[in-house]
């Protein structure tokens, strides 16, 4: 088992390289990203470094911060498009001002 560990370790040595060209030259998900499943990949290496399972979270830990993270970036985004939403009315205001100006010379 020893043997198979260290040629694991070399085998991921070799490919690591290439996973960051990968991620550098910004490919499409669906080019390479599909064909791992990371959760098994990072649990592989963690096997093969003989990382102690005590320091792992479980699937449901890990399950309950990935929908916190998701939910925090949900929210960042919402305040994202109300700071847009605010920006582009505040931008209007001045026009609309005008308009209602110009509305209100006509009437009299």
């Amino acid at each position: 088992m020893e043997i198979m560990s260290i040629a694991s370790i070399q085998f991921f040595h070799r490919c690591s390289p290439h996973f960051h060209n990968l991620n550098k030259a910004k490919m499409d998900l669906h080019d390479y990203k599909h064909y791992i499943n990371s959760d098994k990949l990072i649990k592989y290496i963690f096997d093969i470094l003989g990382v102690p399972g005590t320091l792992l979270n479980d699937d449901v830990s890990v399950s309950q911060k990935r929908e916190q993270d998701a939910m925090v970036q949900q929210q960042q985004l919402q305040q994202q498009q109300l700071a847009q939403s605010a920006e582009a009315a505040g931008k209007a205001a001045p026009a609309v001002k005008e308009v209602a100006n110009m509305m209100a010379t006509e009437a009299t």
